[in-house]
């Protein structure tokens, strides 16, 4: 009965964010505002890109946090809070979600935040020209790739860092994290 009830809103409230982008069923990417497929789509995609990079950013914003709150423990303390940084940074950024870390989520405000009319806009793309849209995707996609890069990398050092005695790899996983959060630092001030 609960199972049911959760997929009726769920297909209620996905039809109500199809409605609300602008993307109807049948009419085959045509937008409401009467203009070309292809920009409906270009719109789309630059979401979608929009959305992985900010999901990037908040496991990188995650990771500083946890970085800095970890100087203030002993060495031994420290080095499983690096360990387990590194292995979630991993793990957060091959998830298509992010967990709630902070807080569960209760039934009413989950119902609050899916109920269309207190929902937020996922974001808004100001009136640009075709080019400048196609420009825009294109820096989000070289964006995403180079974070997906440097986190790539970190779990090769990782995995390359087993071999060491434990004050080496110390040392090794504190510089992996430093050379992660410095190389991606210009992108987190850019947005």
């Amino acid at each position: 009965m609960l199972k049911q009830s959760l997929s009726k809103f769920a297909s209620q409230f996905l039809a109500a964010l199809n409605h609300e982008n602008g993307i109807r069923k049948g009419n085959k990417g045509a937008s409401i505002n009467g203009k070309g497929s292809s920009i409906d789509s270009r719109i789309i995609e630059y979401r979608k890109y929009f959305e992985q990079l900010a999901k990037l950013k908040k496991v990188l914003d995650l990771v500083k946090g946890e970085y800095e709150d970890s100087k203030n423990y002993e060495i031994i303390r420290r080095y499983t809070r690096l360990k387990g940084m590194i292995k979630r940074t991993v793990m957060y950024a091959r998830l298509e979600v992010l967990p709630e870390v902070s807080h569960a989520i209760g039934v009413n405000s989950l119902v609050l935040m899916m109920t269309p009319g207190v929902r937020k806009p996922l974001i808004s793309i100001p009136e640009c020209p075709k080019s400048e849209l196609s420009n825009r995707i294109h820096l989000l996609q070289k964006r995403i790739s180079f974070i997906r890069a440097q986190i790539d990398q970190l779990e090769e050092s990782y995995q390359s860092s087993k071999q060491y005695i434990f004050f080496q790899r110390y040392r090794l996983m504190k510089a992996m994290i430093k050379i992660l959060l410095t190389n991606c630092i210009d992108l987190q001030n850019n947005n």
